[in-house]
């Protein structure tokens, strides 16, 4: 018997852990069904991220029709959801405290000049570690998307994009830095760093 990966009672071959606590047979596990304890602890979870998915009112995502703004830069579209990491430790029976780390990178990020209209081009780098929620990822998409047509300097829109999420879903810190194409031989990359204050 390994100390990671018990061997199967049955047919003597290792088990893989499955969940903390729970292992599944390597060979049997097709000819079997799998074990109660795991279908518990799995349909457990999916009870709770179901419950967690309903209970926030996700409108973006998975409507069939999406309503795209470009005109204006409008942290309304952003929405949020519960913090999956903590939902998942305390769905396991974990004592310890899970962190989670979030990046989200946005490729084709738009805005417009301020002063001669002409367009601006760049990856906008998101980083935070979520409290409680987690932004939503189509609608942070159609929130990043109504910069479009919104004339601001590159300093700007990273600022307001920084403090639009940090103001909507609390993280314990949130950097957000723009990566944006050169002109004049010279590329900007503003970086926005906030921390909750301990």
């Amino acid at each position: 018997m390994s100390l990671n990966h018990p061997n199967c009672p049955e047919c003597g071959y290792g088990m893989d852990r499955v969940l903390p606590g729970v292992y599944e047979c390597y060979s049997c596990k097709n000819d079997k069904e799998l074990p109660l304890t795991y279908k518990r602890a799995q349909s457990e979870y999916n009870k709770l991220c179901s419950i967690a998915a309903e209970n926030v009112g996700l409108n973006s995502l998975g409507s069939s029709k999406t309503e795209y703004q470009y005109d204006t830069a409008d942290p309304n579209l952003l929405e949020r959801f519960k913090n999956p990491f903590e939902v998942q430790a305390m769905s396991n029976g974990m004592t310890t405290t899970t962190t989670g780390i979030v990046s989200l990178n946005c490729f084709e990020f738009t805005s417009l000049c301020p002063i001669t209209g002409q367009p601006d081009w760049g990856t906008i780098e998101i980083e935070y570690r979520p409290d409680q929620w987690c932004v939503e990822s189509k609608a942070l998409k159609l929130y990043l998307m109504s910069y479009r047509q919104h004339g601001a300097f590159h300093e700007s829109c990273v600022n307001k994009i920084c403090c639009d999420l940090f103001n909507f879903i609390q993280p314990h810190y949130i950097k957000v830095k723009g990566n944006f194409n050169g002109r004049g031989g010279i590329s900007i990359n503003p970086v926005c760093h906030i921390c909750k204050e301990a």
